[in-house]
């Protein structure tokens, strides 16, 4: 059984703000299960300059940012170009002709 964890740098320390209401944005988890067969299964996973073969099922886990309030979605780099459009506009509620 495999496991590989996914998170980019920023998301740890930056704080980011949802385009629709404003509110701060807040981590979740994804995670997904690929079991071999199936398209995304990689046979070889890296661990510390490592290469480790993977027969059973993977577990692959992967943030996004999610809305408290309104429940929008977005992935990180779709979030730091929304991001730099609310700075440097100078708000944070965007509306879709300004992205």
């Amino acid at each position: 059984m495999g496991y590989k964890m996914e998170i980019p740098m920023g998301m740890l320390f930056r704080k980011m703000y949802c385009r629709h209401c404003g509110q701060r944005l807040e981590r979740e988890k994804v995670t997904n299960v690929y079991f071999p067969g199936d398209p995304n299964f990689s046979r070889t996973m890296h661990f510390g300059g490592k290469t480790i073969i993977n027969i059973g099922k993977q577990t692959v886990v992967t943030y996004i940012y999610k809305c408290p309030d309104c429940g929008k979605t977005a992935t990180y780099y779709e979030q730091v170009h929304i991001a730099r459009r609310q700075r440097k506009l100078g708000k944070r509620i965007l509306t879709d002709v300004e992205i």
